[in-house]
């Protein structure tokens, strides 16, 4: 039998909620806890998806500390990534944060040295690349290529 993943969502918002509705086709994963600092994302999450009372966190820290979770997903204001990134790998989490991972270069290498450290995973939100938009852009490019132009 295949082992299940843990997963936690700090940051309720639209993504978050998507991202939460996507659980009950994967084999492999369960979504087992949540946070917010916003009572109302926190008593929609349990009313919608059946947690457990002890597993809905209005801290942050606290959902870090839950020994049962192997991943944290990350959707929260970009201001707020490198900090609770950085959390989440001191907690011994692999991360899945919306993108971008970070603002600035500085941040961004903090965040590399801490993973390197740990050993754990890493993954900036990707949903973007799929667009239609991207597709044109990487068949504008290809042609570019081909001509010889680029």
């Amino acid at each position: 039998m295949n082992r299940i993943i843990n997963w936690g969502l700090i940051g309720l918002g639209n993504a978050s909620l998507n991202l939460a509705k996507e659980f009950n086709k994967i084999n492999n994963s369960k979504l087992i806890a949540v946070a917010s600092l916003t009572k109302e994302k926190r008593d929609y999450f349990s009313s919608n998806f059946n947690f457990n009372e002890k597993n809905i966190y209005s801290d942050y820290e606290k959902i870090l500390k839950n020994k049962l979770l192997d991943i944290v997903y990350i959707g929260l204001p970009n201001s707020m990534h490198e900090e609770l990134c950085l959390r989440a790998l001191d907690n011994n989490k692999n991360v899945l944060i919306e993108k971008p991972i970070t603002t600035n270069l500085e941040s961004f290498n903090k965040i590399k040295k801490k993973f390197y450290e740990k050993k754990l995973l890493i993954q900036e939100g990707t949903a973007n690349k799929f667009h239609p938009f991207y597709k044109q852009v990487l068949n504008y490019f290809k042609t570019l290529k081909q001509s010889k132009i680029v």
